[in-house]
């Protein structure tokens, strides 16, 4: 399987693209597991999701608390990892 970073159009660079075997192995790439330390607005982190976009997946990260919920894109996925499937809230 295979992931492609997501960059923000405002950067000036070529995304990273990992492969790897197994959800596990996608969730200890540092820069992937780093985002679950993260603070979002001063919500925690709660969860990794992944959610459908043309044939990719895209991952997400997901911070929640009470009805407080951010989320952000981290990257393409070639496979639906068996994550939960990202629901925006309002």
């Amino acid at each position: 399987m295979k992931m492609r970073q997501h960059l923000p159009d405002s950067i000036d660079t070529d995304p990273t693209e990992i492969t790897f075997e197994s959800l596990a192995e996608l969730l200890q790439i540092e820069w992937v597991a780093s985002w679950s330390n993260e603070i979002f607005d001063g919500i925690p982190f709660w969860r990794y999701s992944q959610s459908q976009h043309g044939d990719e997946w895209m991952l997400i990260a997901e911070w929640k608390e009470g009805d407080k919920h951010r989320w952000w894109v981290l990257g393409y996925l070639s496979d639906n990892v068996g994550l939960p499937e990202f629901k925006a809230s309002k």
